[in-house]
């Protein structure tokens, strides 16, 4: 994808929903935080109520969104935050109640 597409914000919701789909998030933040490795913590952190299938299905609309804006079927800005806002809702907790998550062991981000 051309560096100029996406905003860091949409980089850091794709990075989370593909981390996402691979395991949940840590739940401590890096013990040595940086903003880098602090805001990748923190996009991954904001969807950690995703199942993996969730995770993996967003993931893949939104770049789908994003190859059909590149591919010529429109390279406006305001398509590229529709696709990625379109998906920002399954990143929401759920309103209804869930059951907890095991606690997962830290991994590198």
């Amino acid at each position: 994808l051309p560096n100029d597409l996406l905003s860091n914000a949409q980089r850091l919701k794709l990075y989370a929903l593909f981390k996402q789909a691979e395991s949940p998030a840590p739940l401590a933040p890096p013990s040595q935080p940086n903003s880098i490795n602090y805001a990748k913590w923190e996009a991954w952190n904001d969807v950690r109520s995703l199942s993996t299938k969730q995770a993996m299905e967003s993931y893949c609309a939104v770049i789908e969104g994003l190859m059909s804006i590149t591919n010529g079927d429109g390279d406006d800005e305001e398509e590229v935050e529709s696709a990625t806002a379109a998906h920002a809702a399954a990143a929401q907790p759920a309103t209804s109640a869930q059951p907890a998550t095991s606690a997962q062991p830290a991994t590198s981000a």
